[in-house]
């Protein structure tokens, strides 16, 4: 008994039953004449001792109002005290059970109080889902209630379901028939069956396992199979049967009457006779399908389902039979299945038994044959089953006990935890049968596709799912295949064979996988799953989704330092071998679209520090990744050339160094000795790349790997203020000069660094690695030639192939051009494939002086590129600076002061060069800047142009105002243009021009208005230039560094007049 214990908390509110909490209540009916009261007992739950089936048999015959519910032999009934004294008068072991019995009469409130719907509001439900998916339902009626039929008393009800299927995708198509609310008094059952029509439509176009059940099958759903008796029920009336008043006429209240899941033609009568008690609550009527809410539902499902099974009851139903059937009952957590009307098994009971204890495994209900309760007759299963052959179930819904047993449980019971939660226990029994309706026998023997999923990968798809036998059978798993969009019942469908992951079929329970080509059309693709066990039998298939692009990665590539976009930024995303490249846009915006999977995203450009991060794409969505890359210093000087005129004394000039970028940079100001000024064809004034391919005129090198060749020069070439012979050329990327008339290549195979006082020295590095140009044929290969016209000796490596660090070999393609006449060195980049552990640079014979330009780090070279190393040589000792060393921070300037000292010199020009060296780390981190000095001139041009703050800040959409000073330090009137340049944000002059006496000044103003949109922090530079109109050499400049403030969120509450009028 103890399982029993509370049992009856909900019955209390179910059955407050014929509405009476005293001994004796009077209640009013609706009644073909006029309406008597009545007054009834007050009911009981008795407890009946039922020892074998002849005794279930007899209590069925009575007519009791037996509950589905059993303890050992006993049942148990709900009955009045004269009924159970009568019982007991002909021998019956009966009696009270006092707990059941004093939780039957606890009050309860209405149940559509508390959220069950009604007739009408379901009804009116069907009409707004039809409304709004109507390709997706078609509405029907298939009879009127015994009301509607019968004048002369309540207007009853049209009896009416939906119908859930695609209607734009032809048939046939197997049918899942769902209906609930056969006895009147058991409120769940209608919430289940129009929750599950809700889930349906509203997961169409997400879910996809409903997606192709209403594409490839047809649901019926029928709510209120009484809708008259459940109109009483509403009124917390335990109304069982429906309102037949004409056949039952001599009882009252709720025994008013026919009992419809006994009324069914299927054996009628022989279980629940029609000779027994009118009154009784399982009354089976007069005849068979007696009702109009049972003879015009046995029409309609004989329109549903084809009569699959042969006239014996020992006929079994093919097991290709199509079809699942099951009507919604409460209370007890069962499963049944046919037959209830004897205790003969079904002959198709194997399947019967099977699939009912497949629903039993997702609502953890007890499976059981019918007549395992108690024996029944004329029950719709019974009929469903036993004339067509379909495989035909009752569930009971809701616990044998606690607080949501009985036939009106809380609301709440729908969800929630056991022993509630209806709706979450029955929907994965509801979606298995719609799944298994195309032939549920066959398919409930096979096993489950779980977890199935497909995803979109570099090399493919990718298709995993498990297959799991274990409550079909346990039988080992032996195959499993997957089906992209068309179905495998279709024609056309293309099976895909799925590997099982462990590499063998040998366990009831297998992970399995596939990868299949990226061959399908971009959008959305519905992939099938099935399983198949060692007993050849196929499970039901589940589905998912494959998205296919567009889906991948947006963002927006910006300055570290400033936010300002970046354009022309490189951004690649890699993963394995798959690899997608695009450029940011104009405002630094990037897209990629990619196939689902996981990602390192790199970004790198010109100048620019390279990024990386990792992340993932998910199906059809892109992830947004900004990208934040720092920019390399860049070097500026200005002006070029520092132009001096002196009649006689000294004369200043300021030399304004500048940094473009993004990153700080300290510079070196010296003297330039003799040496060499670097510039790439990136640079502004830089050298143009020029690619003179001598691969097929110029003269091979026979070089083996790690080897070295000496070839003569056709006239000597000055390096380093030597005057060479011979080139050394190396296999391993660089050439050196020499008037030696051998090499050697020991140790050349490792790159060092340049310029190092380490051997070999005296190097020209184009790309120094591990490269091998041995056996190399037709254009490929390390050649020579001597181009007489422009007086240049060109050595080239021609797809000399590259060891990488991953093993592989890759080829380049690059030139050193030797000048000659001037002694410049030229190096140009025609295809570079692996940067990362290469030297590029040059040194001198003892290897202290030099340039480096890459040393095992990538961003600086690339494809058709070219570097010059520009010669030049002298000495100034009237040329003098301060400062010799300066910081410059990013995007700002600083001023060197430069005097030439003409005391002692003739007039005339005199020549030389400064240099500025900012490193390796900064784009034209070596600059020498030439100067010019005229003695002897009486005219001198010359401006000076200053600010008493080159730095402000301002709020995101206000305006910055600078105020800078000109002034004429020549020795005649001019005339200056003023220019500006380098900004990004709206820059404006208050004039463009100024004219000055000898030693005057006047001032300008500079607006900066700061963009709305700008980033906090972020800051734009502008360069304000002055430049004599008379002398194009007399210039000096100012850069002004602006930064962006957000405006801030007031602390302060502002009140307003409250006015009443």
């Amino acid at each position: 008994m103890d399982r029993l214990r509370h049992r009856w908390s909900l019955i209390g509110t179910i059955l407050a039953l014929i509405g009476l909490w005293s001994s004796l209540v009077v209640i009013s009916l609706p009644q073909r004449t006029q309406a008597q009261p009545v007054v009834e007992e007050q009911r009981i739950v008795a407890r009946i001792e039922a020892k074998d089936r002849a005794d279930s048999l007899a209590l069925s015959a009575r007519g009791l109002d037996l509950l589905e519910m059993r303890d050992k032999h006993d049942l148990f009934a709900l009955i009045t005290p004269s009924e159970l004294a009568k019982l007991q008068q002909e021998g019956f072991v009966a009696e009270i059970d006092q707990e059941q019995t004093r939780l039957l009469q606890e009050p309860s409130i209405m149940p559509v109080q508390g959220g069950f719907r009604t007739v009408e509001e379901g009804y009116a439900l069907l009409d707004q889902w039809h409304a709004t998916y109507p390709n997706l339902t078609d509405l029907f009626t298939y009879g009127t209630s015994w009301d509607k039929v019968t004048a002369g008393g309540p207007a009853g009800y049209d009896l009416r379901g939906i119908t859930l299927t695609n209607s734009l995708i032809p048939g046939p198509k197997p049918t899942f028939f769902l209906m609930s609310a056969i006895h009147a008094r058991e409120m769940s059952t209608a919430e289940l069956t129009l929750r599950y029509t809700e889930y349906l439509l509203s997961r169409y176009e997400t879910d996809p396992d409903v997606h192709w059940l209403l594409d490839e099958h047809t649901i019926v759903i029928v709510p209120f199979v009484n809708p008259d008796g459940r109109k009483i029920a509403e009124q917390s009336l335990s109304q069982r049967k429906n309102r037949n008043t004409v056949d039952t006429s001599s009882c009252s209240g709720v025994n008013i009457g026919i009992d419809l899941n006994r009324n069914s033609s299927f054996h009628w009568g022989e279980v629940d006779s029609p000779n027994g008690d009118r009154c009784g609550a399982t009354w089976p009527g007069v005849s068979a399908a007696s009702e109009p809410e049972v003879a015009t539902l046995q029409q309609w499902i004989r329109g549903v389902f084809a009569d699959q099974r042969g006239p014996s009851d020992t006929d079994p139903a093919p097991d290709t039979t199509t079809g699942v059937y099951i009507s919604i009952h409460s209370y007890s957590d069962l499963v049944l299945w046919p037959y209830g009307h004897s205790a003969q098994l079904a002959p198709n009971d194997a399947d019967l038994r099977g699939l009912g204890k497949k629903f039993a495994s997702y609502n953890g209900y007890t499976p059981q044959k019918s007549d395992e309760l108690y024996p029944t007759s004329g029950t719709t299963d019974d009929w469903a089953y036993g004339e067509l052959g379909v495989a035909a179930y009752t569930f009971e819904i809701g616990p044998e006990s606690g607080t949501c047993s009985g036939f009106f449980p809380a609301f709440t019971c729908l969800d929630g935890q056991a022993p509630g939660n209806f709706w979450g226990r029955n929907l994965p029994a509801f979606l298995y049968a719609s799944k298994v309706a195309r032939t549920p026998y066959l398919l409930q023997r096979g096993p489950d596709a779980l977890n199935v999923t497909a995803q979109s990968m570099s090399n493919g798809y990718k298709l995993l799912a498990t297959i799991n036998d274990v409550t079909n059978g346990n039988q080992t798993i032996a195959a499993a295949e997957a089906y992209v969009d068309t179905p495998p019942w279709r024609a056309g469908a293309t099976a895909i064979s799925l590997s099982a992951t462990d590499g063998s079929f040998n366990s009831t329970q297998e992970a399995v996988n596939a990868t299949i080509p990226q061959t399908l059309n971009a959008g959305r693709h519905l992939v099938y799953f099935r399983g198949r066990d060692a007993a050849g039998n196929w499970g039901p298939v589940s589905a998912q989704w494959l998205d296919v692009a567009p889906q991948g990665l947006v963002g927006f590539v910006r300055a570290s330092d400033n936010n300002q976009p970046i354009a022309n930024a490189t951004v690649v995303a890699t993963t394995g071998t798959f690899t997608s490249t695009t450029t940011s846009g104009a405002d630094g915006s990037y897209r990629l679209e990619l196939p689902v999977g996981s990602y390192t995203l790199k970004a790198s450009g010109t100048g620019l520090t390279p990024a990386s991060y990792n992340l993932t794409v998910s199906s059809n969505s892109f992830t947004t990744q900004d990208i934040s890359l720092a920019q390399l210093a860049v070097l500026t000087t200005s002006p070029s050339p520092l132009t001096f005129n002196v009649a006689s004394g000294s004369q200043d000039r300021t030399l304004v160094v500048g940094n473009a970028g993004g990153t700080s940079l300290n510079a070196a100001i010296s003297l330039a000795p003799t040496g060499y000024e670097v510039k790439s064809s990136d640079d502004a004034g830089g050298p143009s790349y020029t690619w003179n391919d001598i691969s097929s005129t110029g003269t091979r090198l026979s070089l083996g790997d790690d080897t070295c060749s000496v070839v003569n020069l056709p006239s000597s070439f000055n390096y380093y203020g030597t005057a060479y012979s011979k080139l050394i050329v190396n296999s391993n990327g660089f050439v050196s000069p020499t008037n030696a008339t051998t090499c050697s290549s020991t140790g050349t195979s490792t790159n060092g660094v340049v310029p190092s006082t380490s051997t070999p020295n005296n190097v020209i590095a184009a790309l120094w690695d591990d490269l091998d140009p041995e056996g190399l044929t037709g254009t490929n290969g390390v050649f020579t030639y001597n181009d007489s016209a422009n007086n240049q000796f060109i050595v080239e490596f021609s797809g000399v192939p590259h060891w990488a660090n991953n093993g592989n070999f890759s080829p380049e393609d690059f030139q050193f051009v030797l000048n000659l006449t001037t002694g410049d060195v030229t190096l140009n980049y025609q295809n570079i494939d692996t940067q990362n552990s290469v030297s590029v640079g040059i040194e001198d014979s003892t290897g202290a002086n030099g340039y480096q330009w890459v040393y095992n780090s990538t961003g600086r070279l690339h494809d058709n590129l070219a570097i010059q190393f520009a010669a030049y040589a002298g000495s100034a000792p009237w040329l003098s600076w301060t400062p010799s060393n300066i910081d410059v921070a990013a995007r700002g300037s600083t001023n060197v002061q430069v005097t030439a000292n003409a005391t002692g010199l003739a007039n005339g020009t005199y020549r030389t060069r400064l240099r500025v060296n900012a490193g390796a780390n900064t784009i034209n981190g070596d600059q020498t800047v030439p100067v010019v000095l005229n003695v002897g001139s009486s005219t001198v041009h010359d401006v000076a142009v200053s600010a008493p703050q080159a730095a402000l800040s301002g709020f995101v959409g206000s305006t910055i105002t600078y105020t800078l000073s000109v002034t004429n330090t020549g020795n005649v009137s001019d005339s200056f243009n003023l220019s500006l340049s380098g900004n990004v944000w709206p820059t404006t002059l208050s004039q463009t021009s100024v004219n000055l006496a000898a030693g005057a000044s006047t001032t300008i103003q500079v607006s900066v208005a700061i963009p709305a949109n700008a980033a906090a922090n972020s800051t734009d530079s502008v360069t304000i230039t002055a430049t004599s109109a008379a002398d194009s050499s007399a210039t000096n400049s100012i850069s002004l560094v602006s930064t962006a403030n957000s405006i801030p969120v007031s602390q302060y509450k502002v009140f307003m007049p409250y006015i009443v009028k």
